[in-house]
């Protein structure tokens, strides 16, 4: 406690102030009173103003009340900005496209999901997804010739994003054979055989096509049921042919086979043919296309086959080399040569790659002599429904760059392949033929060296 007279810190239980004499006053009132005293000197706040100060206390809190709720508002605010950024990207809304375009195909609605489906490819023109939810919605809508072009061009948009999409392949195939188109049909599964997902429904597919439902016709006779006879029906010499052309550039190649030439035999000369995205040689009959030394015909892009046949009927390929003119490091997505339902002879050509492929032939007759298939990426060949013959020919480092399973591919399908005095050399896939094919692959007096199957 204090002294009363002078103030100074004494002992509670002191009598006199050790520090000016003063009697200390020891009643319980006087010390109550000085440890009143004690406690307001300690906080100096004298005893008038403590209420004063507990109301000046007492108006500050409103301020930082309202401080508080400010910051509470500006992170609220933040929290919805940063919510609507996150539900307006690129990809959240396409995937709601996507979902609400499913949701009204799915109730039928095909209108609104061509809506939906719209918006989704305007928010990415890359997404095959969209592509084919769109051509569903077209097809759901009804048989014009509008909704079927739409629905077609959708679908094949969708398979020029991903190749691999089996779906697209057989609605493709569903509409052709609704229009009774039934090659084309064909020629679309095909395709289908070498890059969709699911080979096998593909196959199914082409199973399901009633080939007695096409339409008859000259040029586009099926040889499908005359497989099993291809040795007796192939005659033993070239075609005679009544007419000599000389071709002197891809343009006139073109314009020649464009209206179904036949009869004659067109002569290049022994240079490069530059056929860019591809030769097409469809519903020719009984016509040779013949080289000269030096003679090439060349593609220039790596998603296209360098040469395309359709229902051509005794074509002859003589003296020619053809292949992809792009560097080897590429990654090509298509063959050389592709030939759907035709009865082709192959003489002393050279098919090389950085094709997938040295060729893929589904529904025809093939007679190669002296020929080679060399340098493809992948794989030597698919045949589906094919009869072919091989002899003098050369295989070699084919699959160099991603080598499938197998170098020779049947699809287990009705081909039947012979080779005779034909060399497979520094191959590189694994196996020779995929599983299951030995019996219907034959080989007569052929050499086989440094391939990864030896």
């Amino acid at each position: 406690m204090y002294c009363e007279n002078c103030g100074k810190l004494i002992e509670n239980s002191a009598r006199f102030c050790t520090h000016c004499g003063t009697k200390v006053d020891g009643s319980v009132y006087a010390r109550i009173e000085n440890a009143q005293r004690n406690v307001n000197r300690q906080v100096n706040i004298p005893k008038e103003n403590t209420l004063k100060n507990k109301g000046k206390i007492k108006e500050k809190n409103p301020k930082w009340g309202l401080i508080i709720a400010a910051i509470v508002v500006i992170a609220a605010a933040l929290a919805v900005l940063i919510g609507f950024g996150i539900y307006n990207r690129p990809e959240n809304r396409l995937a709601r496209a996507l979902d609400l375009g499913q949701k009204y195909l799915l109730e039928e609605d095909y209108e609104q999901a061509i809506v939906e489906f719209t918006k989704a490819i305007e928010i990415d023109s890359n997404c095959a997804d969209a592509y084919m939810g769109r051509g569903k919605a077209y097809e759901g809508l009804g048989g014009s010739e509008e909704n079927i072009a739409a629905a077609l061009a959708d679908y094949e948009m969708a398979l020029e994003i991903d190749e691999t999409i089996t779906e697209a392949y057989i609605r493709i195939a569903d509409i052709y054979i609704r229009m009774e188109q039934y090659d084309k049909a064909k020629a679309i599964l095909q395709k289908g055989l070498k890059k969709a997902a699911d080979e096998q429904l593909i196959v199914d597919k082409l199973d399901d096509i009633s080939y007695s439902e096409v339409p008859e016709a000259e040029e586009n006779e099926l040889v499908t049921d005359e497989i099993e006879n291809i040795e007796e029906d192939i005659p033993e010499d070239i075609p005679d042919t009544e007419n000599v052309i000389n071709i002197h550039s891809v343009t006139e190649l073109e314009n020649i086979v464009a209206n179904g030439a036949s009869n004659c035999t067109l002569m290049l000369d022994g240079k490069d043919y530059d056929v860019g995205w591809g030769l097409y040689l469809n519903n020719l009959e009984n016509v040779v296309i013949q080289g000269t030394e030096g003679t090439r015909l060349l593609g220039d892009s790596e998603e296209d086959t360098v040469v395309e046949i359709y229902g051509s009927k005794g074509l002859t390929l003589k003296n020619l080399v053809i292949g992809h003119d792009i560097p080897v490091e590429m990654s090509c997505t298509w063959g050389v040569l592709d030939v759907y339902e035709s009865e082709i002879f192959l003489i002393n050509c050279d098919l090389f790659g950085c094709g997938q492929s040295g060729f893929y032939s589904g529904s025809s007759m093939i007679e190669a002599e002296d020929c080679v298939i060399r340098d493809c990426s992948e794989y030597i060949m698919d045949c589906y429904e094919t009869t072919a013959t091989f002899k003098r020919c050369t295989f070699s480092r084919n699959g160099y760059r991603e080598p499938r399973a197998y170098a020779i591919n049947t699809y287990e399908s009705g081909s039947a392949l012979s080779f005779s005095d034909c060399t497979f050399d520094s191959n590189y896939n694994p196996t020779l033929l995929n599983n299951g094919n030995e019996e219907t692959v034959t080989f007569d007096t052929c050499s086989f060296s440094n391939n990864a199957w030896d």
